[in-house]
């Protein structure tokens, strides 16, 4: 059920995102720009979570993944797409991944489930990096998308904030589950060849 709310989800924010990232484009917006802004307010949300509390980190953590999720949007509007961006967009991630993640420790979240969730997190990362320069292609292999893994996190960190630190934890090891299983589905995705 979640994953056909998703589903429908990304559908909805897709063409919207697409109408947005034009519009930015004509305005001047450079895709870098908004890659490097997004890699900061990231950066910003495990301080946030020590400092201002989980909602201040969770509206970073929105604001972070609409930057993300524009540059894109932007680089295919301007027609200004890049290895470079490409690289930079793929290097942006991997940070906010992990400082994600080190938000729903510095909520409560105990070290192992947080680690394992970055090393899950990052192997699933780069098991789609890895099919795609083997030409497959990587999109919805899996249960867990980064798309997925963000409203997860964000999940738990609200969970988290709210002081429920048994119920995230165990949540926590639920989503590290779902990470596990979308490795197998694309290890197996990827040495069968596609």
């Amino acid at each position: 059920m979640v994953i056909l709310l998703l589903t429908k989800l990304r559908k909805r924010i897709s063409p919207a995102s697409e109408r947005l990232g034009k519009a930015l484009g004509r305005a001047g917006i450079s895709p870098d720009l908004l890659t490097a802004l997004g890699i900061c307010v990231a950066i910003a949300v495990p301080v946030a979570a020590y400092f201002l509390g989980w909602v201040a980190a969770l509206l970073l953590m929105i604001a972070a993944s609409v930057l993300d999720l524009l540059d894109g949007a932007v680089a295919r509007a301007t027609g200004r797409t890049s290895r470079r961006g490409a690289f930079l967009d793929s290097v942006g991630d991997r940070v906010s991944d992990g400082a994600f993640i080190i938000a729903l420790y510095v909520l409560g979240l105990p070290g192992v489930p947080a680690l394992t969730l970055i090393l899950t997190s990052f192997l699933i990362s780069y098991m789609r990096a890895k099919g795609e320069s083997l030409s497959l292609r990587m999109e919805g292999v899996g249960i867990m998308e980064r798309g997925d893994r963000i409203i997860f996190v964000a999940a738990l960190m609200i969970i988290l904030g709210l002081g429920y630190l048994d119920i995230g934890t165990y949540l926590s090891y639920l989503m590290i589950l779902l990470n596990i299983v979308t490795i197998i589905h694309r290890g197996y995705y990827i040495i069968r060849g596609g």
